[in-house]
């Protein structure tokens, strides 16, 4: 199972153009994709530090763990 960061909608890399999609690829290859995307943070956010982007991201381990039934997961993330 992979975890992968989404930050940039628009590259095709990630998702998009038929065959040149990453979770394409390796959803065809049998890996079970799950997607976390941040969004641009706003005012709200400008007390957050790397810990709070941290626990989110063990957070949504925990999730992933709970919804696939696995009992570990990797992290494939990427910034643009």
């Amino acid at each position: 199972m992979r975890v992968f960061e989404l930050l940039d909608h628009s590259q095709g890399f990630w998702v998009g153009c038929s065959g040149c999609s990453l979770v394409e690829y390796l959803i065809g290859k049998g890996h079970q994709v799950f997607v976390l995307s941040w969004r641009n943070p706003g005012a709200r956010h400008r007390d957050w530090d790397l810990d709070v982007y941290g626990g989110a991201v063990v957070e949504a381990l925990g999730a992933v763990r709970a919804i696939s039934g696995a009992a570990k997961a990797s992290i494939f993330a990427m910034c643009s």
